[in-house]
């Protein structure tokens, strides 16, 4: 069968829809020289090629090809990892896995980056999809690695993660593997740079849910690296590459990723947290250090866990250099020259690891392991996807459609999802922590990359800490008040809201308002006063917001009480029952609705007030006991520790002789922390502040709580900003 003397029997088995979408998706990347056509296969996958004999995604309906296989990816590791180690699911303790026969294979174990890399990977699926699972398999590994994973208190390098395991082990503390071949860190070895990576994330995730326990590992990882930073030359970075925890000997000098522990610095400082004055000055170290030799010799060595100890600085890999220039441009207000530095990374990547297959450039790994890979081609496709954003480059923009494309190809209709397909392994890192989030990046920046039709949060410039998609509407709320988010949506917004209160149609997102496109669905909010979003269609629905006269943001002293006058307002007429919940009180601080659901008539809005109660400030003094220590005023110190040390001596007493050394770790940790607990106040500072306040009490900060209102299954959020003095 034939039409216009083009022959389209190759489309048999296809239904009309696809094959539209593969005509559209061919004049999208450049032209139509002739129809589709299907060439080998990669990966179990008929390659599809367009008229040009370049290739667009294997997925049924191409252009949603991206959404495909990072749902795929998601839903397999949600539902069908194997189960491994004492119950838990293989990516607790292995690397990978064998594809076909899903058995774990015997390799050092990289929990540190690959909890990082799925830590970003589950905060971005969830903002565009508003699955909630994938985020508690985020937060789940991280208190793991905070349990099982950590150095000792009297370390060298205290208290930070270990960045190995050995392969099938649940505690993680080098890979003893490496002991000596190198193959791996080393038992008691670990890596600066993924105490950076690592921390940054636990941040992340604090922004998120507000555990206070990813916020003090951060900065403690963050304290760490302050103080053990060096300035470093051409041999010796700022941190070494592999260390020893306990004594601080160093095994391997030299690692270029400088921009992990620069990220986790950075965040620290904007939210405010710690000792911002440390992270700064050895952030500065480490960039100029950064801008000095990596960005000029392209030295980008030394980041796998997996290597063997090397004799030179030959082994690059594009991993850190690509993860620069990334940053590069998320925060292009740090460096004048980020466009040239970026361009100059990707010039040297092409140079050094590209290879072309069906028109789309693959990326290898790195020097000692050159093969290309999905995640590292969707890693080099998401940054140009961000450079086309911010420059209009249409290379750029070519250059990230055929390599997404390519990558695509890894991912296997079950959700098992390859490294690549010369080398065919299922590994955790590659296949699904690190390969999801660029696709996700990549859909931000470009956001037809996204499913037309659909709803979609692509992009913010905070974490969104709550999302929901409804019929002809979408509300999320944002950790930070101040914010910009892109939006793929299937419909025309009546109105957009923040915290109740309407933004305006702009030209621009030069102030605060959203901008739309109605014939993308494409919508950019930006919001100066309150992070509590909601879109609406026009359709029936309810807005939370501040009563006349009434304030989303409050200051009080410890020990006073916070009161908000808010209220619900009905939209379109709506009219029914919601109910109303708090969330995200600080330390000894409650939060209370009333009433706790307000009925909704279709016009009047229905007010309510929130109330935040704060605990006061016992002392400043260093060592000021609680009037109600079990041993009086006098003794509260000296008693607690006095029974501490009892607990601590029958602990060692009734530990099996085995496991006596881990005891005495876990009675040394337990009093160190009590040691710092009976001080005045903590270098850590509160959930947003800088800390201090004396002893006990609510931790002075600034703190966003969320008041929500649901109803019939609908719910919105909407931000209060409460600053404690």
């Amino acid at each position: 069968m034939s039409e216009g003397g083009e022959d389209i029997s190759q489309f048999a088995g296809l239904g009309w829809r696809q094959v539209c979408w593969l005509v559209f998706f061919a004049v999208l990347v450049g032209g139509l020289g002739s129809a589709p056509v299907f060439a080998d296969t990669l990966n179990g996958h008929t390659v599809v090629l367009d008229g040009s004999n370049k290739i667009i995604p294997w997925t049924p309906d191409p252009t949603q090809g991206y959404d495909t296989v990072i749902t795929l990816a998601w839903n397999y590791l949600l539902n069908d990892v194997p189960v491994a180690c004492s119950g838990k699911p293989a990516y607790y303790c292995y690397s990978y896995l064998d594809p076909d026969t899903q058995q774990p294979q015997d390799w050092p174990f990289n929990p540190a980056g690959m909890y990082a890399m799925l830590t970003e990977s589950a905060l971005k699926y969830y903002q565009y999809s508003g699955n909630r699972d994938v985020v508690t398999v985020a937060e789940n590994v991280a208190t793991w690695h905070l349990q099982h994973g950590m150095t000792l208190a009297s370390d060298s390098w205290a208290s930070v993660p270990y960045a190995e395991g050995d392969a099938g082990s649940l505690t993680y503390q080098g890979a003893a593997v490496g002991n000596t071949s190198g193959l791996g860190d080393g038992q008691g070895y670990l890596e600066p740079d993924k105490i950076g990576e690592l921390g940054y994330a636990w941040l992340t995730l604090y922004q998120f849910d507000g555990n206070t326990a990813y916020r003090d590992a951060a900065i403690q990882c963050a304290n760490v690296l302050a103080a053990k930073i060096r300035a470093g030359d051409a041999t010796h970075s700022p941190w070494p590459f592999r260390v020893n925890a306990k004594t601080g000997a160093v095994r391997e000098e030299y690692t270029a990723d400088a921009i992990n522990p620069i990220r986790l610095f950075d965040l620290l400082i904007k939210l405010n947290l710690g000792n911002t004055a440390n992270y700064q000055t050895a952030r500065n170290t480490a960039w100029t250090w950064l801008k000095t030799y990596p960005l000029q010799n392209n030295v980008w060595a030394n980041y796998f866990e997996d290597n063997t100890i090397q004799p030179d600085l030959n082994d690059t890999t594009q991993y850190t250099a690509l993860m620069t220039a990334r940053y590069l441009m998320e925060r292009s207000d740090l460096d004048a020259s980020w466009q040239s530095h970026v361009q100059g990374i990707l010039n040297w990547v092409l140079d050094n690891y590209a290879t072309q297959s069906y028109g789309a450039n693959t990326i290898e790994e790195q020097a000692i392991f050159a093969y290309p890979m999905g995640s590292h081609t969707s890693r080099y496709a998401s940054v140009n996807a961000m450079l086309y954003e911010l420059t209009g480059n249409t290379t750029a923009q070519q250059e990230a459609i055929r390599s997404f494309n390519w990558a695509t190809y890894m991912a296997r209709s079950s959700g098992v999802v390859i490294d690549g397909p010369d080398v065919n392994h299922q590994w955790f890192t590659d296949g699904y922590a690190d390969y999801v989030r660029h696709f996700l990046t990549g859909m931000g920046a470009m956001p037809t990359f996204a499913p037309a039709g659909e709803d979609h949060l692509l992009r913010s410039t905070s974490i969104v800490k709550s999302v929901t998609y409804s019929s002809g509407g979408v509300s999320y709320a944002t950790a930070e008040n101040s914010a910009t988010e892109v939006l793929r949506i299937s419909f025309t917004p009546t109105s957009v809201l923040a915290g109740g209160v309407a933004l305006s149609q702009n030209a621009n997102l030069n102030q605060q308002g959203y901008t739309f496109d109605s014939s993308t669905g494409i919508l950019r909010i930006r919001h100066d006063q309150n992070g509590a979003i909601q879109i609406s269609s026009g359709g029936a629905d309810f807005a939370l917001g501040p009563a006349s006269g009434g304030s989303t943001n409050l200051t009080v002293t410890a020990g006073q009480t916070a009161t908000y006058n808010l209220q619900a307002s009905s939209i379109s007429s709506f009219s029914g029952t919601v109910a109303l919940t708090c969330a995200g009180a600080p330390n000894l601080a409650n939060c209370t609705v009333a009433p706790s659901s307000v009925n909704l008539d279709g016009s009047t809005p229905g007010a309510f007030t929130v109330t935040v109660t704060t605990t006061a400030h016992t002392s400043a003094g260093l060592w000021a006991p609680r009037s109600d220590a079990p041993f009086g005023p006098s003794q509260g110190l000296a008693g607690t520790i006095l029974m501490a040390s009892g607990m601590a001596m029958a602990l060692l007493w009734l530990a099996k002789p085995a496991r006596r050394g881990m005891a005495m770790a876990m009675v040394a940790l337990f009093l160190v922390g009590l040691s710092t607990s009976c001080g005045g106040g903590s270098s850590s500072g509160g959930g947003g502040g800088g800390g201090g306040g004396g002893s006990g009490g609510t931790t002075s900060g600034t703190y966003i709580l969320s008041v929500t209102g649901t109803e019939s299954g609908v719910s919105h959020a909407l931000n209060l900003t409460l600053k404690v003095n």
